[in-house]
């Protein structure tokens, strides 16, 4: 079986001191790359046998006629079947993953956070300049069995949900952070995005992975001194640019949360709303075409 976001270890990611942007980009990299991977052997061996079944009493053909490889992900409300779950410790290789670059910061450029590896004290606390996140949210597959009693306990209101969630599960990849790698959003928020005065509330630009590696590029020239030296040494490998290679640097339309706050940048979010828009509470979580439409609670 391959590996799945929930197996990935921290050192064995791509992974430079101080170049968060870029640790993150990675990520975003190897989440559309596992993605896009071709079928495990094992994967392959049941598509075998699915096609041996096609002709039996199994119908899985959506409402569109067209069937679906049977090892991709199925749309719940087309199966006119039931789909057996996956052996237990496997959940996390199936059903939808979806990643998200999230940047950090505010006016100030005062980026209060805890639970840090370089932050003081027992809590943690660090104020960064700016901070990049990865978030990743997973739909597991579930049975139509199980989503209609799920819609019959909230009144024959449907939704993708995760087992008895309320939506997706949520996790959070913060290489600095001493809370885990990867961490559930909602003890991440708890601990390491504590409230802080008015004058020193962060802001949040949330970026789809596919839409991050399409736009993103830097030549890290914000890490130079007015000399030319590095304040902190850069990667090995190559600068970041676009597939398009149509700029060497936009790392600042990222940073800058006054312009470019919704569209091919992601969208901007204040604390509450990024919380809420990942948080199990509110029921909210489902993005859409990398600019984050919050889908209201049922």
């Amino acid at each position: 079986m391959a590996d799945s976001p929930l197996t990935w270890r921290a050192e064995e990611c791509v992974y430079t001191a101080c170049y968060c942007e870029e640790n993150v980009w990675w990520l975003c990299k190897r989440l559309e790359d596992w993605k896009n991977r071709p079928p495990a052997p094992q994967e392959r061996q049941q598509e075998d046998d699915d096609d041996e079944d096609e002709d039996d009493d199994v119908d899985i053909a959506g409402s569109s006629g067209v069937r679906r490889p049977p090892m991709l992900p199925l749309p719940l409300d087309d199966l006119s079947v039931s789909v057996s779950s996956p052996p237990p410790g496997q959940q996390h290789f199936v059903g939808e993953w979806t990643g998200y670059a999230v940047f950090v910061t505010n006016p100030k450029q005062q980026t209060v956070m805890w639970r840090q590896k370089r932050g003081r004290g027992a809590d943690g606390l660090i104020v960064w300049d700016y901070h990049v996140l990865f978030v990743a949210t997973h739909h597991p597959a579930e049975s139509p069995a199980d989503d209609e009693t799920r819609s019959h306990r909230r009144g024959g209101k449907r939704r993708r949900g995760a087992g008895s969630h309320t939506g997706p599960n949520v996790y959070v990849f913060d290489f600095d952070t001493t809370l885990g790698f990867p961490v559930p959003f909602d003890a991440y928020s708890v601990e390491a995005i504590r409230q802080v005065p008015p004058n020193l509330h962060r802001t949040f630009r949330v970026v789809e992975a596919s839409l991050f590696l399409a736009q993103f590029a830097s030549d890290r020239s914000h890490m130079r001194r007015p000399d030319g030296s590095w304040q902190a040494p850069p990667p090995s490998y190559p600068v970041i640019r676009p597939p398009d290679g149509q700029t060497d640097m936009n790392l600042h339309t990222y940073r800058d949360m006054d312009t470019n706050k919704d569209g091919l940048y992601g969208r901007v979010y204040g604390e509450s709303e990024f919380v809420s828009l990942f948080g199990s509470e509110s029921g909210v979580g489902v993005l859409m075409n990398g600019i984050g439409v919050a889908q209201p609670a049922m």
